[in-house]
């Protein structure tokens, strides 16, 4: 009875299209009512509040607010400038600079959110103008920006790693191969969307690559990529927790938007109730996920 109300609940709120957090705490709650387990609601309280008693959830408003800073700071169309100039060559170009830019974001802030607004912003309007529909740019930019939680570092995979006990760094480094295979792959289905369409195919630049402007864009762009080298290098040498190499990520992405002359100190307030907000939804999911988890361990489902 307890398994089936929960379900059912799950289900019909999932259906009516209720937030995630709401039909993950909800159905829970019905099935100890179901069971005449009420008084278990008092003890779901305080698995709510257990479930984000970690350190490493930390890194979770770090790493959402170094996206913030970065999307507003000019960092993200260092990236963009820089894809350009090395694949702007490439058939359906933009497209392509629309996915490697999204790898190299989602590898500084593990937000997909953050990626596809920082991204998408820039990219979005000229694919439109050169050719692409506006359905295909916004659908590849949000399919790019979900690369934020595969890429290392990863906000889900933090999260995951949290509840089930597992090594973070290891989750990391098994989240390569499979971020730049999804890559890959959406590159070519943009290039080959390119080639049935003569207006996108039309706009791939014809000029040969300047080497003086691409070195120089490339200096320029440089400390952006030392970023997840750092981050990354970091936790893999063992030098940084995840959550200490969020706040390294937070400080230097700081750094760089005032050296860019992009991000001014009226803009930080904005962007910490951005990241609060984003957070949290993530930390509520994750609470009610605990009541969830602890029904179905209980009940032995």
């Amino acid at each position: 009875m307890v398994i089936a109300t929960l379900f059912v609940v799950l289900a019909i709120f999932l259906v009516i299209g209720a937030p995630v957090a709401v039909c993950i705490g909800v159905a829970p709650m019905a099935a100890m009512i179901a069971g005449a387990n009420s008084s278990q609601l008092f003890v779901s309280v305080q698995r709510m509040v257990t479930a984000l008693d970690s350190t490493v959830l930390i890194a979770i408003p770090l790493f959402v607010l170094a996206g913030a800073i970065m999307g507003r700071g000019g960092i993200s169309k260092q990236i963009v400038d820089l894809c350009y100039e090395l694949l702007g060559w490439m058939p359906g170009s933009l497209g392509v600079v629309t996915v490697v830019a999204c790898m190299f974001f989602a590898a500084i802030s593990g937000s997909a959110p953050a990626t596809v607004a920082a991204i998408g912003s820039i990219m979005i309007a000229p694919m439109v103008e050169h050719g692409y529909d506006k359905k295909t740019a916004v659908g590849l930019c949000a399919a790019a920006g979900a690369l934020g939680p595969i890429i290392p570092p990863s906000i889900p995979m933090i999260v995951f790693g949290v509840t089930m006990s597992v090594s973070i760094p290891a989750m990391f480094l098994g989240g390569i191969v499979p971020g730049l295979l999804i890559a890959l792959l959406l590159i070519a289905a943009n290039m080959f969307h390119a080639f049935r369409h003569p207006e996108i195919l039309k706009h791939r630049r014809t000029e040969k690559m300047q080497w003086g402007v691409f070195f120089r864009t490339t200096l320029t762009t440089l400390p952006t990529l030392l970023l997840p080298v750092i981050i990354l290098g970091g936790i893999y040498n063992g030098r940084f927790t995840p959550t200490e190499s969020a706040a390294v990520g937070v400080a230097y992405a700081l750094l760089l938007g005032f050296c860019y002359r992009e991000l001014r100190i009226k803009d930080i307030p904005k962007l910490l109730v951005r990241s609060a907000e984003t957070s949290a939804m993530v930390c509520f999911i994750i609470s009610v996920a605990n009541i969830l988890s602890w029904i179905m361990a209980s009940t032995q489902a």
